[in-house]
């Protein structure tokens, strides 16, 4: 049965039963089945059927829900648009055949207005989803995924989480807290209706608030991604408030291992890393609890195996798809071969490597490598050796302009707070751990990292750093 059958289906077991909610206000599936009735004939009244191409302003509240059913359950492609960039990002996404936004700033409505849109809009049969990539190397770009992608992808994360032909309704409660117009945010919230399993819904994450939802539902896993993980563990969290959790998975961004060992040693957790990219419709490689219980420590910093049905070959960056793989252990450009919506292999371009039990350790962004005086930089080695630093609280490394060696590295950190350190002592530091190629040649210091909605670094704007720090 598709994802989208097995969610009505869902909605229909108990309409009594608590479904989601949000700012302490439960909403049942009754009420959830209401709203998107509404929304339905409205949709229906523009002409919105399968393949039509909807652009929905998506808020993290529970109207934003209601329109990612209500678009699905017609077998439409939903366009989701930020919020805070709706109109700018409207325009890049014209022609649509409608428009669909909240009826309401009040975050409790389930109300929505639908306008008409283009009536040449193109259609899209197959496609669930116009997503916007993270944009980290440059501006997003709109990526159609399938509905059958989902259904590829949600199955996969249910066989790896053991939940493989579970129906029915459960008790337990999983945190949606990352923006419904990303894959982040998207795919949590419907692999937990999914599973009938109830939604907290967060309008955005806050360490303090995640933890008081954690421990009055005793939820046992959490979904973040590292920027999140970062956040609650330099929040004076009392580990008591998260006792229930015996899972955290972490995905969108590499997690490095000492943020990992952190995290499992002060919250009692078992962090297990996943991999997956828009294009493939959500996560296509993670760890099952038995691959934690029997591997744990010593593939920390992996993100695991590949789901069932997904090949993995590590080649030559820049290379094609005839070309041969690399041996085990050795880095070069990530592919993938079973990925739904994809005929043969797909290159994510992601730098990775992959050991002799065949768990995936990834290195960084192909886009990102460093060539420096003929050597090539992983950014991310350099940016776990800074982030070990005790005065260093996070750090991106990015090549800039060299007139003799094309390239060289420049480090944009951010410093904890009360602390501080010379260029001369980061120097030393990466001095004992890094070939001397890899040394970053400046250093400039920021605030903050900029990140993009998904909480991704942003690239182009770390750049720009850089090269005002190789100006001065």
């Amino acid at each position: 049965m598709d994802f989208v059958s097995a969610i009505r289906d869902v909605l229909q077991i108990d309409p009594d039963a608590r479904a989601l909610v949000f700012e302490r206000h439960w909403l049942t599936y009754a009420a959830i089945v209401r709203a998107v009735d509404v929304v339905d004939r409205q949709l229906a009244g523009a002409g919105v059927g399968r393949g039509t191409t909807v652009a929905a302003v998506l808020p993290n509240c529970p109207a934003g829900v209601v329109a990612v059913l209500a678009v699905m359950f017609r077998n439409a492609c939903i366009v989701p648009l930020s919020p805070r960039r709706a109109d700018a990002d409207l325009a890049t996404v014209q022609p649509v055949a409608a428009v669909i936004r909240p009826a309401s700033d009040d975050a409790a409505s389930l109300a929505w207005t639908v306008e008409k849109g283009a009536p040449d809009a193109p259609r899209r049969e197959g496609v669930a989803a116009l997503l916007a990539t993270a944009g980290t190397t440059g501006p997003p770009k709109r990526i159609p995924v399938t509905y059958a992608s989902i259904d590829a992808s949600l199955a996969g994360t249910r066989s790896k989480a053991g939940r493989k032909g579970r129906s029915g309704l459960r008790d337990d409660v999983t945190i949606v807290c990352f923006p419904l117009a990303h894959l982040s945010g998207l795919v949590p919230l419907l692999i937990t209706m999914l599973t009938g399993r109830r939604v907290a819904l967060m309008s955005k994450f806050e360490p303090r608030e995640a933890a008081a939802i954690v421990k009055e539902h005793g939820i046992t896993s959490l979904a973040l991604n590292p920027t999140a993980i970062a956040m609650l563990l330099d929040t004076d969290l009392d580990p008591a408030d998260l006792a229930s959790l015996r899972f955290m998975r972490s995905g969108s961004a590499p997690l490095s291992p000492d943020l990992t060992a952190a995290v499992e040693d002060r919250f009692g957790v078992k962090v297990m890393q996943a991999y997956g990219q828009t294009e493939t419709g959500g996560e296509v490689i993670g760890w099952s609890p038995q691959e934690w219980d029997e591997f744990g420590a010593a593939k920390r910093g992996s993100v695991g195996r590949a789901h069932p049905g997904i090949e993995v070959d590590i080649r030559e960056p820049g290379g094609s798809a005839g070309d041969g793989g690399l041996a085990a252990g050795e880095a070069g450009e990530l592919w993938l071969r079973g990925v739904r919506g994809h005929d043969g292999w797909h290159r994510t371009g992601d730098i990775a490597r992959v050991d002799d039990d065949g768990f995936v350790w990834l290195v960084g962004r192909a886009d990102d490598i460093i060539v420096c005086g003929g050597f090539k930089i992983a950014p991310l080695a350099v940016e776990h050796v800074l982030e070990r630093h005790p005065a260093i609280h996070e750090a991106a490394v990015v090549g800039t302009p060299d007139r003799r060696l094309g390239e060289a590295p420049v480090a944009v950190v951010v410093e904890r707070a009360g602390a501080s350190v010379t260029d001369e002592e980061l120097d030393a530091w990466c001095r004992d751990q890094l070939e001397p190629y890899q040394l970053p040649r400046r250093y400039a210091r920021v605030p903050a990292l900029p990140r993009n909605d998904a909480g991704k670094v942003h690239r182009p704007s770390i750049r720009e750093h850089a090269l005002t720090a190789v100006a001065q």
